[in-house]
């Protein structure tokens, strides 16, 4: 004989349940926060090392004379957190992440020499496509 059916049960959980369930909840969101913010302070000092060499340096182009200068989205730890913060919500500039690499001195006196990557750019098409 089954007892379960004779016995009236209520519809709702009880008032303990949803304060446990409530509990619980709160922890995980603050697991979740501290682990995001880690994540955020760890790529905001490793793009800080990668772009910080960059900063200030102009390139010029030779064919039509405009100077393209680095931004500084990425330069030093306050704007690199700032800017990883805007882009969560896509309100960063697409601009932010190009590197400018300036020109070297040429040979001759007034002239440069231009950065140009086709060894390493036709190594990684080569590679992509294998």
């Amino acid at each position: 004989m089954n007892v379960g059916f004779d016995v009236p049960t209520p519809p709702y959980p009880g008032k303990i349940k949803p304060l446990v369930s409530l509990g619980k909840m709160t922890k995980d969101i603050a697991k979740f926060v501290v682990i995001f913010f880690l994540l955020i302070l760890s790529f905001t000092a490793g793009l800080c090392r990668l772009y910080h060499y960059y900063e200030g340096m102009v390139q010029e182009d030779a064919t039509s004379g405009s100077k393209t200068q680095q931004v500084n989205s990425f330069i030093n730890f306050e704007s690199t957190l700032k800017t990883l913060f805007w882009a969560l919500f896509c309100m960063s500039p697409l601009e932010s992440a190009d590197v400018i690499i300036e020109n070297l001195p040429g040979d001759k006196q007034g002239t440069t020499v231009i950065n140009t990557h086709h060894f390493y750019r036709d190594r990684g098409i080569h590679y992509l496509c294998l």
